[in-house]
């Protein structure tokens, strides 16, 4: 896997909770993709978005808070 390349899922353990999967230097990170009473979604309470593209695209630009940038989208595995 290449690092950087992420994919956005939903948690097995948890219907309608999304999470990251991010990768790098060969270890994949998971983070929660979290949403406040206003319906805002973050990963990091200092960054909210009104939208899922505009988190990836934020955290595309600044790592911000994850290991690294979401560089590459993954695509699915079925």
């Amino acid at each position: 896997g290449i690092n950087g390349s992420f994919l956005v899922r939903e948690s097995e353990s948890s219907p309608g909770q999304r999470s990251i999967s991010l990768r790098y230097e060969g270890r994949v990170y998971h983070y929660r993709i979290n949403e406040d009473s206003d319906g805002k979604v973050y990963v990091t309470s200092e960054s909210k978005f009104g939208t899922l593209a505009e988190l990836v695209h934020h955290h595309s630009v600044l790592g911000d808070g994850l290991i690294t940038q979401l560089l590459y989208p993954a695509p699915k595995r079925n």
